[in-house]
């Protein structure tokens, strides 16, 4: 059975943002999309024009590869930093989907401002994914790398229990400032990583100098 908004889209008049999201949904050839991504010219339309085509015909099956974590529900977690990336994250993935509905909406309009709308819908899609996307990646990395790409603070052991008594205090500021950021803006992973880092050094400070 043909997808039906493959055969709209093939039917109607083929507006090539519209083509690319249609293409990343059901197709999601890294490869390709890189190539349409490049820029509409003769050739790229020309290649969409066949991919879509062969899609609809059921001669190209959906690429498998990677996971695609975009579109899977990013979990709760306990961890702050986890969490708060999902927090970033869900406002945008419930965005795109809504738009995607919008989008397949619009697929049945007829006026002549729907390829506009379909188009800058379509970008606005693109660009939700994208999003979500790094998103995910900055999740992959912090699993990896338990810490987000490009935060890190600099911590020195601290034995003298004078100073490890001032440590302790500056650390109790840190710690109130960025609960109250979160608290602000859940959907801050680089904010509560931080909190995160602070409450960990505070409670080994506290254990060694309490």
């Amino acid at each position: 059975m043909k997808n039906e908004l493959l055969v709209k889209w093939l039917n109607g008049k083929r507006n090539y943002t519209v083509g690319m999201v249609l293409y990343g949904q059901f197709g999601n050839d890294e490869s390709i999309i890189k190539q349409l991504a490049a820029g509409k010219n003769n050739y790229s339309e020309k290649l969409l024009l066949d991919k879509i085509n062969a899609l609809a015909e059921g001669e190209e099956t959906k690429v498998t590869g990677p996971v695609v974590s975009n579109y899977e529900v990013m979990p709760d977690d306990t961890d702050k930093v986890l969490q708060s990336l999902k927090d970033k994250w869900m406002p945008m993935f419930t965005e795109m989907n809504y738009k995607r509905h919008a989008l397949d909406k619009l697929l049945d309009d007829t006026f002549e401002t729907s390829g506009i709308k379909r188009g800058q819908l379509a970008m606005e899609i693109l660009n939700l994914e994208k999003n979500c996307i790094h998103v995910w990646q900055d999740r992959d990395y912090y699993l990896k790398h338990k810490t987000l790409p490009g935060v890190s603070i600099n911590e020195e052991k601290v034995i003298d229990p004078f100073l490890a008594a001032k440590r302790i205090e500056l650390l109790k500021i840190y710690v109130r400032r960025y609960k109250n950021i979160l608290k602000k803006a859940p959907g801050n992973p680089e904010a509560a990583q931080l909190l995160k880092q602070y409450e960990d050094e505070l409670t080994q400070l506290n254990k060694e100098h309490g």
